[in-house]
């Protein structure tokens, strides 16, 4: 199930909007990138994921970590 956040809960502006982030992650000298992660964002910077999308990221770094 998707949540749609209604506010920010950082500044509090009602306006987030669906984008596509990346995270780079580095580990034991070893960088990895994962993009296309779904998200919302706010005009202040704040991001917000799903439960998919926070499942998708462990996936990755599962894949990553063999």
């Amino acid at each position: 199930m998707t949540i749609k956040l209604s506010q920010c809960v950082v500044c509090g502006h009602k306006a987030l909007s669906n984008s596509m982030e990346s995270m780079e992650i580095e580990e034991n000298g070893k960088k990895f990138t994962i993009e296309k992660i779904p998200a919302q964002k706010c005009s202040c910077g704040e991001v917000y994921i799903d439960a998919a999308a926070s499942k998708y990221i462990d996936k990755q770094l599962e894949n990553f970590r063999k």
